[in-house]
């Protein structure tokens, strides 16, 4: 799975659950940021990770 994957994924689920489209577009900005600050995908950051 790619960061591309993954922000779709959650997309779809931000949507379904119909969220507003700047509500969608923040949270998709900040897990991008996130992931690309730890260089991994979403689901692998760990709360080690981020406690450093």
């Amino acid at each position: 799975m790619t960061l591309q994957d993954c922000l779709t994924r959650n997309l779809q689920v931000l949507q379904l659950r119909g969220m507003a489209k700047a509500t969608q577009d923040n949270y998709l900005r900040g897990v991008r940021k996130i992931s690309e600050h730890y260089n991994k995908l979403p689901d692998q950051i760990t709360e080690e990770n981020i406690r450093g």
